[in-house]
């Protein structure tokens, strides 16, 4: 035959068909060059140039960044990408002439190793909510393709594009390899990402973009003076309003919430990461009630006050807070694209542990002494197995930050008079750290001088008074008479 055709009408026909041209199918198609119907014991796909457009371009197309990241999603994940259509059991169509007996044996994953979980529920099953469910079920009904199309287009995307050509791509093109080792300097205060400069200038070599970092710090560490941020402002209660503790932590930066788990990310992940609140975390004291601190800007963790002691002469309530590492993914900390990459598992599973120990007078909750261990991890697992939290075992430390803290001698015997000392009912006032001071110790100066005066009067008029009832004895013994010497008078 003869004809015209355009570009785009040839990518459509000979992705999902063959070459009407040269004949034959194309390497990056859903045959894959012929070998895949071959390799499948399958019939070669013939879908319509307008079937094929849908796929590529459609609201799901997986040329696009959204349509991409949301195939990955699902197939990193194990669960229903957001928007994807759940398969009905009833449509015939999805068969395509296939046996429904013999692609539901074995769980779903009959002889032609088709992942239909879903489809081949009976009513009776109880699908757990960890258990993945992502197929070529949910694939054919969500593209209206039938199951043998959709195991063609999972096995482009994932094994051919994502599996092989991405990865050559990127150490090709940008020298990249599977682990990154450098100094800890650079770990956590900067480093350059050529990936990272490629996609914000087209160019990874562009040293002005792409940097990136797990600590905050004015500049990135060996960037030559690039500026990490503007700076953060926080917001502090003073404790002048009745809704708030003195020292609690209000707003970040003019927000409530962690930076990175946000509004803003929970709308981008379609809900799939949720917000935190800072608001509360404690700014140096403890309240002992729902007290929080913030981990670095990685966490929010409960503060729990597990005994009493003392630091440095001084009472003080000891109190715990912790993170475990295999609940807490920072991935879309560090990643921070604000988009389904953030919530792909395995795009960089990083996860953090924390553990804390704090120490805060008993009276006012002013923290004097606390320590931390912060750890990062590495999820070991095959990218294909993160589609669950890992184990512990799961789990290879990179590296750790410890830090320590404690109340200065100075600043110690200062607590120690002017709120240990100064809390003593009767004797608050014997620090004389204050000219008020004076006040009490007059008062009891005077009143002790009272007090002894009094005894000395008392004691003064009790002698008198024995000396003139002995005297008054004495002039009766000396005017006594007999009784007829007072009958004669």
């Amino acid at each position: 035959g003869s004809g015209t055709m355009n570009a785009g009408h040839f990518v459509n026909t000979t992705f999902g068909d063959s070459d009407p041209i040269n004949g034959g199918f194309l390497g990056y198609s859903l045959n894959q060059g012929g070998d895949w119907g071959i390799a499948n014991s399958l019939p070669d796909i013939a879908l319509t140039p307008e079937k094929s457009a849908e796929i590529l371009y459609g609201d799901f197309g997986i040329t696009t960044t959204e349509g991409a990241m949301l195939f990955l999603y699902g197939e990193l994940s194990g669960k229903l990408p957001p928007g994807y259509s759940i398969p009905d059991k009833n449509d015939e169509s999805l068969l395509n002439g296939l046996d429904r007996d013999s692609v539901c044996n074995e769980n779903g994953m009959g002889e032609l190793g088709l992942y239909l979980v879903l489809f081949c529920a009976l009513p009776e099953d109880e699908i757990q909510p960890q258990e993945p469910i992502f197929g070529e079920d949910v694939i054919a009904a969500t593209f209206g393709i039938d199951f043998v199309a959709a195991k063609a287009l999972r096995d482009l995307v994932i094994d051919s594009i994502f599996g092989d050509f991405v990865e050559g791509f990127l150490i090709d093109s940008f020298g990249a390899e599977a682990y990154l080792t450098q100094s800890v300097n650079s770990w956590l205060l900067g480093w350059h990402d050529p990936v990272s400069a490629y996609l914000a200038s087209g160019n990874p070599n562009n040293m002005s973009v792409g940097w990136a970092s797990l600590e905050s710090s004015e500049t990135f560490f060996g960037s030559g003076g690039i500026k990490n941020g503007d700076g953060t402002n926080y917001t502090i209660c003073t404790g002048e309003r009745p809704n708030c503790d003195k020292g609690e932590l209000i707003e970040e930066d003019g927000s409530s919430q962690l930076s990175w788990r946000n509004n803003a990310m929970y709308t981008a992940t379609y809900g799939l990461i949720t917000p935190e609140d800072i608001s509360g975390t404690t700014g140096g004291f403890i309240t002992g009630s729902d007290d929080k601190v913030d981990v670095s800007g990685y966490a929010i963790a409960d503060i729990n006050c597990v005994g009493e002691g003392t630091v440095k002469g001084i009472p003080v309530d000891y109190c715990e807070a912790s993170v475990e590492p295999n609940e807490r993914s920072i991935q879309a900390n560090l990643l921070k694209t604000f988009s389904l990459l953030d919530a792909i598992p395995s795009a960089l599973p990083i996860y953090l542990g924390s553990e804390i120990q704090i120490s805060s007078e008993k009276t006012s909750g002013l923290i004097i002494a606390g320590e931390s261990t912060t750890k990062f991890y590495l999820d070991s697992r095959d990218a294909a197995d993160m589609k669950s939290e890992p184990k512990i075992s799961d789990l290879v430390p990179v590296f750790e930050i410890k830090s320590s803290s404690i109340i200065s001698d100075e600043d110690a015997e200062t607590m120690e008079s002017s709120i240990v000392q100064n809390q003593n009912y009767f004797t608050y006032w014997m620090n004389f750290d204050t000219p008020l001071d004076l006040i009490p110790f007059l008062m009891w100066s005077i009143t002790l001088i009272f007090i002894t005066t009094s005894f000395v009067m008392m004691n003064s008029d009790q002698s008198e008074d024995d000396e003139s009832e002995i005297e008054e004895v004495e002039v009766e013994k000396d005017e006594s008479m007999g009784l007829l010497q007072r009958l004669g008078n």
